[in-house]
């Protein structure tokens, strides 16, 4: 009896384990974009990284630092570190898509800020050294991932540059917390690879906040092939105290001409107390790979807070020891597409009614076939139904 009741609890488990069926996306909503913020240079407004959604339907989004044109768009005079601003006045902001019955009404901007020494000091997209490109004491963001507390108030948003993260008023998009490396986040996260910083987010029941690196860390003497897990962090607002946890990559391990550098978190939802929803991306020879992972949080033990020099924790000679540290994969769900895949930059989920939803940034228009940029071009966003 007792082996009869181990099979059907093996059978139970994996069910619901990593061996699930793909999730089916049929044609995307188009979420309206129009916009234009430069006066030689035709570009839509840009939104579609990361994903929240709002107790009332409505979707909350970021609008990324702003857009990069091609070569021969615009004015020369907007080039810089080989790149070209096709609008380098943009600010960064927070996009609300308001819920208009079974669709979505015309998208609301609102401009990040924070007031300092009583004035408003405004934000750029603009990189370090660029500085002919934007006004002396801008606050310079490249918002990635955002999410909003249980009362619908607050927003929490994860952005590349520092890599920081950021609490302010949602009905303003005012800045009232400002924690980077060094100032209330390890120091050592400035070692990710360039563009990749923390890239998801997600308010939990409990009012903690996770987040995560956008991929594994560059550790001196190390190859992303040798790392083993990616960094996500819980932090706790009213301690300010945090602490970090591994998304394991051992699910690659078989394959040894992967480069685990291309293993990238786009998103994150929390789906209850202890669990996470991530959007995990895979760039390959063959094209882009999602899937939706569900990990377990409880029950793990905090990774070390210092990261000491030399240390090769991530990497094949030192991940082992730290299993306890690394968040369990409870069921693993590849994204199949109608067409060709779009970049998906953010998620969340309706436990209500078990829809999923899932984001594709416009990049403010510009594109290959539209290195100049072009006006109105719609956000996409994915819909199905999904029981978590």
């Amino acid at each position: 009896m007792r082996f009869i009741w181990q099979q059907v609890a093996l059978i139970f488990f994996l069910s619901n384990s990593l061996w699930a069926e793909p999730l089916r996306l049929s044609d995307p909503v188009e979420l309206s974009a129009a916009g234009v913020f430069s006066d030689d240079v035709a570009l839509s407004l840009g939104f579609g990284s990361g994903l929240e959604l709002l107790a009332d339907g409505s979707l909350v989004m970021v609008s990324d630092r702003g857009a990069t044109v091609g070569e021969g768009c615009g004015s020369p005079a907007r080039e810089c570190g080989g790149r070209r601003y096709g609008a380098p006045n943009f600010r960064p902001g927070i996009v609300l898509v308001p819920r208009a019955g079974k669709a979505f009404a015309n998208p609301l901007f609102r401009p990040l800020f924070r007031k300092k020494k009583g004035a408003h000091q405004y934000t750029t997209g603009v990189e370090q050294g660029c500085r002919s490109l934007f006004s002396k004491g801008m606050l310079r963001i490249d918002p990635e991932a955002i999410t909003v507390s249980s009362d619908g108030k607050t927003f929490w948003i994860g952005e590349e540059y520092g890599p920081s993260l950021f609490q302010g008023d949602l009905a303003t998009g005012e800045i009232l917390q400002h924690y980077r490396p060094g100032a209330g986040l390890p120091k050592f996260v400035r070692r990710g690879y360039d563009e990749r910083g923390f890239e998801a987010i997600a308010a939990a029941e409990d009012g903690t906040i996770w987040f995560a690196l956008q991929a594994v860390l560059d550790l001196k003497g190390s190859s992303p092939e040798e790392s083993r897990f990616i960094r996500f962090f819980r932090f706790f607002p009213t301690s300010e105290r945090i602490e970090m946890y591994g998304y394991s990559l051992r699910h690659l391990h078989s394959q040894e001409e992967d480069d685990r550098l291309e293993v990238k978190i786009a998103g994150m939802a929390a789906l209850s107390q202890h669990r996470l929803l991530v959007l995990e991306r895979q760039t390959t020879a063959e094209g882009e790979r999602y899937a939706l992972v569900i990990v377990r949080t409880s029950g793990r033990q905090p990774l070390p807070a210092v990261l000491k020099k030399g240390d090769i924790s991530e990497t094949k000679g030192g991940w082992k020891k730290l299993t306890p540290s690394l968040l369990p994969r409870l069921r693993e769900i590849p994204l199949v597409f109608s067409g060709t895949p779009k970049k998906l930059e953010g998620v969340a989920y309706n436990e209500r009614t078990k829809e999923i939803f899932l984001s594709v940034d416009n990049d403010f228009g510009v594109s290959e076939q539209a290195p100049c940029g072009e006006s109105g071009v719609p956000t996409l966003l994915y819909r199905a139904r999904l029981s978590l």
